[in-house]
């Protein structure tokens, strides 16, 4: 069944990837009925920045992995509600605030980090800071050995998206200052492949490809 134009769809709550904490930094996502945590987890990351609008529960999450790793993650195949989107759902209605302000947790993180070209990368993209957010920034050891992988992965989760659009010259920008030694022997192949395929295709034929494909 559709609603409005969408097709139902199964969701484990959260993205974890097995054995790589960076990707799962930087893809953090919660639906949030169907995610719980722990009274010990929650003491130990605090409340909800109330600052945020549209991505507190991603920077949540993101303060848990830091804190406790994602070993501790478990998730479910067992179906325990159903979600509905809808036309006025902020989820539906305005994504494109939910990619501005993970944008500017992403950029402030970059700049806590000392990472200054990935900054201004994040600042060309359209990522602005924003003072009034303050961040608690996990001080744990996760942070620190991670945290440059967790930012390159989140560029390339942003290539993957301007992919999607065909917005070649945001794309080429990210990808004239992602790390893909940061990113998974996996993910450096899907990168070089769709680079190459963005470099060497005009975008009807791209489209064309995805038409055939599904």
């Amino acid at each position: 069944a559709n609603v409005f134009g969408m097709q139902n769809r199964i969701s484990r709550g959260t993205d974890i990837f097995e054995g790589n904490l960076p990707k799962s930094l930087a893809y953090t996502r919660i639906d949030q009925p169907e995610t719980f945590f722990s009274k010990e987890a929650f003491q130990k990351m605090g409340l909800l920045n109330e600052r945020l609008h549209y991505c507190m529960d991603k920077e949540w999450l993101l303060r848990y992995l830091l804190i406790e790793g994602q070993e501790s993650a478990i998730n479910s195949d067992e179906i325990i509600l159903n979600f509905r989107y809808h036309e006025d759902s902020k989820s539906v209605s305005q994504n494109d605030k939910f990619e501005r302000e993970a944008d500017a947790i992403y950029l402030h993180y970059a700049i806590h980090l000392g990472l200054n070209s990935e900054a201004d990368l994040l600042k060309d993209l359209g990522a602005a800071v924003d003072e009034n957010l303050k961040l608690d920034y996990p001080g744990g050891p996760l942070l620190s050995e991670h945290g440059a992988a967790m930012i390159h992965y989140y560029l390339f989760k942003r290539y993957k998206e301007e992919y999607e659009k065909l917005n070649r010259k945001k794309a080429f920008l990210i990808a004239s200052g992602l790390n893909v030694n940061d990113l998974s022997q996996a993910d450096r192949q899907e990168f070089t492949k769709l680079n190459q395929r963005l470099k060497q295709l005009p975008s009807f034929l791209i489209r064309w490809g995805r038409r055939m494909t599904r």
